[in-house]
């Protein structure tokens, strides 16, 4: 039988009173290791969670990059015809500009070619025309002497004439070829040659004459000959 005394219920209360106390400190130290652990349960749950966001972050990142070097790349591949087409307009620019003055400086060269050459041949046209009535005074002259020998005044004109023709065959070397200055010499010294100058002479006014005609064939052929292949050219 169980003891019904006064000691038996204090040992009773002790005991109870210790089974409390046990079921109490484990039931705080359950309570405090599920509580270390939920908040260890929450520490690794936000732990992933902020890996899982900063990869979420980086991989949104990568594809905003990409999105904008994809939009970069429309972008350029859209402008790319137009910057080309500025800067082959630029480099045509150029080049036309650079075209323009080499147009420009060969037309001031041939302008300033032709107007020298317009030029030179001008005065050789003169100095031909003047050694051409020259010849034709010269003739005057020995034929007025041959009609009057002894007329003083036209031997005088006859002998400036020839001395005229001598210095227009001698200074004229730029503009009159060499060949025509041989002439014009030949002419000058077949009029010495004549009778009505020369009592000695052995030339007559034939020979004169015909000498005279093969100098104006050549400086006519001289000056048509610079004439007729710009003619050519211009056609």
């Amino acid at each position: 039988m169980a003891n019904t005394g006064p000691n038996s219920l204090n040992i009773e209360q002790l005991v109870a009173s210790g089974t409390r106390e046990v079921i109490a400190s484990v039931e705080k130290q359950t309570t405090a290791m599920l509580l270390r652990d939920r908040e260890m349960f929450y520490e690794s749950e936000k732990r992933i969670t902020d890996n899982i966001r900063r990869s979420e972050q980086s991989v949104i990142a990568g594809l905003e990059t990409k999105a904008t070097d994809s939009k970069t790349l429309k972008l350029a591949v859209v402008g790319l015809p137009s910057v080309l087409t500025i800067v082959l307009g630029l480099v045509v620019g150029a080049l036309q500009m650079k075209t323009n003055q080499k147009i420009d400086t060969s037309s001031k060269q041939i302008s300033t070619r032709l107007a020298l050459t317009e030029e030179f041949y001008k005065r050789k046209f003169t100095v031909y025309d003047n050694a051409y009535k020259q010849m034709l005074q010269l003739l005057a002259a020995v034929r007025n002497l041959e009609s009057n020998p002894k007329d003083k005044e036209a031997k005088k004109e006859a002998s400036d004439r020839l001395t005229q023709l001598y210095l227009s065959s001698r200074t004229n070397g730029l503009y009159m070829t060499k060949d025509v200055s041989n002439e014009l010499s030949d002419v000058w010294f077949t009029a010495t040659q004549v009778p009505q100058l020369n009592t000695k002479g052995t030339k007559d006014m034939r020979e004169l004459e015909a000498k005279m005609s093969d100098v104006e064939d050549k400086m006519r052929n001289e000056l048509l000959g610079n004439i007729i292949p710009l003619r050519e050219e211009g056609r």
